[in-house]
């Protein structure tokens, strides 16, 4: 997976895990990144509930997620040789249950389609949840290939 040029400035610093886990794991070519929640480079994380006043500043927060899985997957490119995405399981924060709520997960789809151009097309499921750790408005957790 080669990552776009355009991106490689906008990455954030790789975040240590909040418990006792991996940030990544990987067996038989099939790897899953741990949860990527919306933070900044300076480590703010966007918090709260997404509701129909909110959509800008959750599509803000999905371009936030989609940065921290490229580093992610930048991270990992030092230890195996990234594929492709196979899948990326989508949960946020909210009350309400409709259409935005697609467009909202879109973001983080087409960019990292657009960040990698021929193997970033993947599945996905979106699931709506009342509370995430953190109050985070959403993570996401990513299930890539590699070259065994």
């Amino acid at each position: 997976m080669q990552l776009s040029a355009k991106y490689k400035d906008k990455l954030p610093k790789v975040k240590e895990p909040l418990g006792s886990y991996e940030r990544f794991s990987y067996a038989n070519g099939i790897g899953k990144i741990s949860g990527q929640f919306p933070v900044d480079k300076y480590s703010n994380l966007v918090c709260g509930s997404i509701n129909v006043n909110e959509i800008e500043k959750a599509k803000e927060a999905s371009m936030l997620v989609a940065l921290n899985i490229m580093a992610q997957i930048e991270n990992i490119k030092k230890v195996l040789e990234v594929d492709t995405l196979l899948h990326i399981d989508c949960y946020v924060q909210s009350s309400m249950n409709d259409e935005n709520l697609v467009k909202v997960i879109d973001e983080i789809s087409l960019t990292l389609q657009d960040a990698f151009v021929d193997s970033a097309k993947h599945s996905r499921s979106l699931v709506i949840v009342s509370d995430l750790p953190l109050n985070a408005m959403m993570e996401v957790v990513t299930t890539f290939s590699y070259k065994i």
